[in-house]
């Protein structure tokens, strides 16, 4: 059961790094996708939460019995990650880049 408490603890590691990273990028840019991407990192970091917790109060048994709820959290997961590579980007510059190349054209 070692291998399983050192990947739960990991994953939390990891998601809190990245969710982070993430935040303090939409600090910056004020982009949706990496709104988005703070819902998954923060889903990621609270399925390792209720996990550990899981992991620590009952016995391996009863762990496997809430598989349907990490199942629930990975969908979630998956669809926040899927929308925000769907979502448009931020359309920076493009203003300025179409007046440089129709006064380069007449």
């Amino acid at each position: 059961m070692e291998g399983v408490e050192i990947a739960v603890a990991i994953i939390c590691v990891l998601a809190l790094v990245l969710l982070v990273i993430n935040l303090l990028a939409y600090k910056r840019e004020r982009s949706k996708r990496l709104l988005l991407t703070i819902v998954v990192f923060a889903l990621f970091l609270v399925k390792g939460v209720v996990m550990s917790i899981s992991i620590f109060t009952t016995s391996l048994d009863d762990v496997a019995e809430n598989l349907v709820l990490y199942f629930a959290f990975d969908v979630v997961i998956l669809l926040f990650l899927f929308f925000s590579i769907l979502s448009p980007p931020k359309n920076r510059g493009k203003d300025s880049d179409s007046k440089d190349t129709e006064k380069g054209k007449t």
